[in-house]
């Protein structure tokens, strides 16, 4: 088998000097990542450095020709074709032989299209027409915006008829995105316009509707995700967020937790059973079980300087617009009034009331409109 090497894309090239590359990414990887994912096989060597360190018979790949897989490139090495090229016609591999070494190794360190320019001109004398279109990639070689979004499409469609054949559900494979890493579970239902990335874990006979966003996160089975963003996150078995609620990073939600629409959760843990229905933030805390965090409640984490924590215990109620105060405790079953500020301990079973008195002023809207301002 011949040695492999693999040279750079200019427009890659632009992209990295405009530091603009992860505009490039595919399913969050760099291209190249699947070129090398080709070649992870025993079959091939890749081998580091310029052309100038090459011996023997080569293939040259371009970084940027991510529709590749070992059979593929096996195929084209077995075959008499000396390019490879994806169904626009743009080369992504090219085979050259130990006797043509000698003449390209001054190119040194090119990138794919100025050494492919060198290697036509060189062949073009023996062969009138050095390609033969008998294979081709499947998947566009990545040269412009508009073939990020080809490339993207096509792989992430084969992603999803490859976990559809597997048992999930995927209402919408041209929209769906789900990387390469991720695993999901037999049975689970996505919906729409959704994406998962990174190091994503989905149980099984989950739900996921249109536009939810989730990267390197674990759910376990009968997880609902309705319209919610989720990083680095965990939701456990059956416990259900959104519509348009969002886990920060280092979120643990419990068993059978519900976070509604417009929750935001970060660095915090919530017991099995407790419900956070909307328009609340809970951040750096520990939540006991069946604790209800009513609408408006804030966890008052950040004295401008410094995140303190909170403690929550088991059975807690929270009013409307509560505001913890960290460092603070709840215990067990303590129950805070609606409107209260809570910057102390709050005991075991207690009652925590923290307002103003209310006052009226008879006859104020009258006064003000006599004077003109009303």
């Amino acid at each position: 088998m011949p040695s492999v090497i693999i040279l750079s894309s200019p427009f890659l090239n632009t992209l990295r000097a405009r530091q603009e590359e992860t505009n490039a990414l595919l399913l969050g990887h760099p291209v190249v990542d699947y070129v090398k994912k080709a070649l992870a096989g025993p079959s091939w060597t890749i081998l580091p450095g310029g052309l100038d360190v090459c011996q023997g018979d080569l293939l040259v790949i371009n970084e940027a020709c991510c529709g590749l897989d070992e059979d593929v490139l096996y195929r084209f090495y077995s075959s008499d074709q000396r390019i490879l090229a994806d169904y626009q016609g743009t080369p992504g591999i090219v085979k050259v032989r130990e006797s043509e070494l000698a003449s390209l190794k001054e190119l040194g360190d090119a990138d794919f299209d100025t050494f492919f320019d060198a290697w036509t001109d060189m062949v073009q004398p023996e062969e009138a027409d050095p390609v033969v279109d008998e294979l081709f990639l499947d998947v566009p070689v990545v040269d412009s915006y508009l073939l990020v979004q080809l490339a993207e499409k096509s792989l992430a469609q084969n992603i999803c008829y490859d976990w559809i054949e597997k048992g999930v559900r995927i209402d919408e494979p041209t929209l769906t995105r789900i990387a390469p890493e991720v695993v999901i579970g037999a049975g689970t239902w996505i919906q729409g316009n959704v994406r998962i990335m990174g190091e994503t874990k989905i149980g099984s006979g989950c739900l996921i509707t249109d536009r939810s966003d989730i990267s390197d996160s674990t759910l376990g089975d009968q997880v609902t995700v309705r319209s919610s963003v989720i990083e680095e996150s965990v939701m456990e078995e059956g416990s259900n967020i959104g519509p348009y609620s969002h886990l920060r990073p280092h979120a643990v939600i419990g068993p059978h937790v519900h976070i509604g629409n417009f929750v935001e959760v970060k660095k915090a843990t919530l017991g099995e059973g407790t419900k956070a229905g909307h328009l609340a933030y809970i951040g750096d805390a520990d939540v006991g079980k069946d604790v209800n965090i009513s609408c408006g409640v804030i966890f008052c984490n950040y004295d401008g300087k410094n995140k303190h924590h909170t403690v929550v215990g088991d059975h807690a109620f929270l009013g409307s617009n509560a505001n913890l105060v960290a460092p603070v405790e709840l215990e067990d079953e303590a129950f805070v009034a609606a409107g209260s500020t809570i910057t102390k301990k709050v005991e075991q079973g207690a009652l925590a009331v923290e307002r103003a008195e209310q006052k009226s002023i008879p006859g104020y809207v009258a006064k003000r409109k006599a004077k003109g301002l009303l």
